[in-house]
């Protein structure tokens, strides 16, 4: 592994700060689930068996004068000595003209119990600290206003003096037989604080994020098992707000393609359904890994915010196709990119 350090720190510099520069949104829930699987679920940090660092950025709703956009970087790597993986997530979530802003830092641990060939169970979990900010300068309110029009630039409405910190806490399992998966994650279990005014009504705490997943694979041909089929379908519930997510891609070699449909249920009896389409495609070059994904938002009420954009960069240091002594990439049943 000697000739791979000074590669290694340079690019632990590289993406790090492309993680924590201003990149910006407000739904953190990634189209691409298992590009950033150690977000979505800690018991997926170190599953790939050698260090990964990875970039994901997510431009939400473009159409709109205030966008959503999101970076997340994350490290990772296991120790199999110990059956132990450990990891690295930095975010930031802001909006472009709302100037609200969310940072967290986080720390990810897993581990794994081995219970036959390709078969394991992992359970995983992260402790983080988290901040969000709000401008409350770039907002009109009511009491400043009167049937004349603008009465005044000063409000009554109390707002909290500094910015929200909190420490949370994500827990999650996972269990693979041979071409099988399952798992299953909750996020924000500590309940943090999640308004920033002292007089509002609104409920006070996040409520818990739930999200399981399940899939298989399956090989398109008995001789070869280069083309791959991965059927999905994952599901979230946060409050009385729930999504369902059903998805394939198709592998072959480096490639990765494939399609989801997803559907958001009312978070309240007066809301509506609303539904989106994603489509995705990847590829793999040696130690790098790159995917796209778009997506549409099929229901009226929200065609017009615009469609989603999302990039995802990932870079094994010590995976090299001219040393054949470096490790390996698993290639695991489910849609992992």
């Amino acid at each position: 592994m000697g000739p791979y350090k000074p590669q290694l720190w340079l690019w632990v510099a590289l993406f790090g700060l492309g993680g924590i520069l201003p990149i910006q949104a407000q739904d953190v829930r990634f189209s691409q689930l298992f590009s950033s699987g150690a977000y979505t679920n800690p018991a997926l940090t170190g599953v790939d068996g050698t260090l990964r660092l990875s970039l994901h950025y997510r431009h939400q709703w473009p159409s709109l004068d205030v966008e959503f956009l999101t970076g997340n970087f994350l490290m990772e790597g296991q120790l199999p000595e110990v059956n132990s993986s450990f990891g690295l997530r930095l975010l930031n979530d802001w909006s472009s003209g709302a100037s609200y802003q969310a940072l967290g830092i986080g720390g990810m641990y897993a581990y794994q119990l081995s219970l036959g060939e390709e078969h394991f169970f992992r359970t995983g979990v992260e402790m983080a600290l988290e901040t969000r900010n709000l401008d409350y300068f770039r907002f009109d309110f009511g009491d400043q206003f009167n049937e004349e029009g603008r009465q005044s630039i000063f409000t009554q409405e109390q707002f909290l003096a500094s910015p929200l910190r909190f420490f949370n806490l994500s827990y999650g399992i996972f269990w693979q037989y041979h071409n099988f998966w399952l798992s299953a994650s909750a996020r924000n279990i500590t309940r943090p604080r999640q308004t920033f005014s002292e007089t509002s009504t609104a409920p006070d705490r996040l409520p818990i994020f739930y999200s399981w997943g399940i899939g298989a694979r399956f090989y398109l041909s008995r001789i070869r098992d280069d083309w791959q089929l991965l059927p999905s379908f994952f599901s979230t519930r946060r409050g009385s707000q729930t999504f369902y997510q059903a998805g394939v891609q198709i592998r072959y070699k480096g490639w990765t393609g494939g399609m989801a449909f997803g559907l958001d249920t009312p978070g309240s009896s007066s809301g509506t359904l609303s539904s989106k389409w994603q489509g995705m495609t990847g590829i793999q070059q040696g130690p790098w890994k790159f995917s796209y994904s778009y997506e549409i938002n099929l229901s009226q009420e929200n065609f017009d915010l615009g469609n989603v954009h999302e990039f995802a960069l990932i870079f094994y240091p010590f995976v090299s196709k001219s040393n054949r002594r470096s490790p390996s990439l698993k290639e695991h049943p489910f849609p992992y990119y």
